[in-house]
């Protein structure tokens, strides 16, 4: 009866462990196989950005997983949630039929040091662009002082140092010392170009 009691304890062992193996099985996918998951999820985009109010900033993939980052559109100083993530992934499963190795990206806005520190010292009105130069800081081995053309975003904003109050474009002027954060590429002419989400006026001159 022992024996028996033994054998049975066994075989259900094995049994669970087989069990749990197959559960947790993931199917593998190629590199070739994520490509065209990325290319199925071409058009998707714009729809996923209005539904969760995000923008999609790169799209890319490994030879692990297909990677997406994106940061939040409009009200960009907020969190998003971790089930506003998990919803994100669930949708993108949902639109390519099945689950995939997926790593979201989320870029968390101005909760670091500005990446754009200087002096207007250029406004372009028909543009509405404005050139920062930072004398402080200098391009590679050369004299030329670091210097970008920023450009806001659709939702970016224009605020005081230590004040809510919204600036609009035509209180940038010639002479202020600002602070930008930027999103995107930033091009690697001279002087530089960026997209920036918001600037912040540190002084007037």
């Amino acid at each position: 009866m022992k024996r028996l009691l033994v054998i049975l304890c066994c075989f259900v062992f094995l049994l669970a462990c087989n069990s749990e193996s197959v559960a947790t099985k993931q199917k593998e996918f190629t590199s070739e196989e994520l490509r065209v998951i990325q290319e199925k999820l071409r058009n998707y985009w714009d729809e996923l950005g209005r539904t969760y109010s995000i923008r999609i900033m790169s799209v890319g993939t490994t030879q692990e997983h297909l990677e997406v980052e994106f940061r939040k559109f409009g009200e960009f100083e907020k969190n998003l949630s971790g089930e506003e993530i998990n919803s994100i992934k669930k949708s993108l499963f949902k639109f390519v039929g099945q689950e995939f190795p997926l790593k979201l990206e989320v870029i968390q806005c101005c909760r670091h040091e500005a990446n754009i520190i200087g002096e207007i010292i250029k406004t372009d009105k028909v543009n509405k662009k404005v050139l920062i130069e930072n004398h402080e800081k200098k391009v590679g081995n050369s004299d030329n002082p670091d210097a970008t053309w920023v450009t806001l975003t659709e939702d970016g904003k224009i605020v005081v140092k230590d004040s809510k109050q919204l600036q609009v474009f035509s209180d940038l002027s010639i002479g202020q010392q600002v602070k930008a954060w930027s999103v995107g590429i930033t091009f690697l002419s001279y002087p530089g170009q960026a997209s920036v989400v918001k600037i912040e006026i540190q002084s007037n001159k």
